[in-house]
C-alpha cells in the first residue's frame, strides 16, 4: 500500500504524541491492535466537544481537542476513531478538523462493523495524520489511507514516530516481530497502532 508523506508541521507531531499517550490506555487482546486518536479543531469555530475532552495547557495555539479515543474504550470492540466520532453529536461540521492516529484507519473490520476510514468519510472529516501504516497481512489488508485519499481527505503520515506509534502493541510482538509486516524489529521499544 502507497502512503503520502507531507511534512509535518511541531503541531502535528505533537498532536500524534498526545495520540500516542493515548494509545497505551488501550487493553490489549491478541486479535487487536491498540491505537490512540484525538480529533482537533484548528479553527475558531465553536464546535461541540465530547464531555471528556480537555486540551491540555501546552496545546498548540487556537487548536481544540473535540474528542479521544482509543481502542476498545466504548464497549462493542471499539476502535480509536470510531470512538473520537461516537463521542460527538450526530451531524457536527468538521470542517477545519483533523483526525490524528496512531495507525492508518482500517478499512475492513473482521467484526463486520464499519470501518473506521467510512467513519471518517461519513464524518467528513478533512484530514488525517498518521503514525504508522497498518502492517499488511498481520490481520487483514488495510487501504485506509488510499481510500482516504482517493475521497478527498488529505492523508500525512509522519515519518520517525514509529517506535513510539508501536510501543502500546508489545502484546502482538511474536506476530510481528520478523519485520515483514512494517513493524520494527525488537530494539527494546514495542509496537503500536
Amino acid at each position: 500500500m502507497s502512503t503520502t508523506t507531507n511534512a509535518a508541521d511541531a503541531a502535528d507531531r505533537y498532536w500524534l504524541r498526545h495520540a500516542i499517550t493515548i494509545a497505551h490506555r488501550s487493553a490489549p487482546v491478541p486479535s487487536a491492535y491498540c491505537v490512540g486518536a484525538v480529533l482537533v479543531s484548528r479553527t475558531s469555530t465553536i464546535l461541540p466537544r465530547a464531555s471528556d475532552a480537555i486540551t491540555p495547557p501546552d496545546a498548540p495555539t487556537n487548536q481544540i481537542v473535540l474528542a479521544t479515543g482509543f481502542s476498545r474504550e466504548l464497549p462493542g470492540n471499539t476502535h480509536a476513531e470510531e470512538v473520537c466520532l461516537l463521542k460527538l453529536p450526530v451531524g457536527t461540521d468538521l470542517a477545519g478538523c483533523t483526525m490524528y492516529t496512531t495507525m492508518e484507519p482500517c478499512s475492513t473490520r473482521l467484526s463486520g462493523r464499519p470501518s473506521c476510514t467510512g467513519r471518517v468519510l461519513d464524518a467528513k472529516v478533512p484530514r488525517v495524520v498518521m503514525g504508522i501504516v497498518e502492517p499488511a497481512d498481520l490481520f487483514v489488508k488495510c487501504t485506509g489511507a488510499d481510500t482516504l485519499r482517493e475521497r478527498g481527505v488529505e492523508v500525512v503520515h509522519i515519518q520517525g514516530l514509529e517506535e513510539e506509534c508501536w510501543a502500546p502493541n508489545r502484546h502482538l510482538r511474536e506476530r510481528y516481530d520478523d519485520g515483514r509486516n512494517g513493524a520494527p524489529r525488537d530494539s527494546g521499544a514495542a509496537a503500536d497502532a
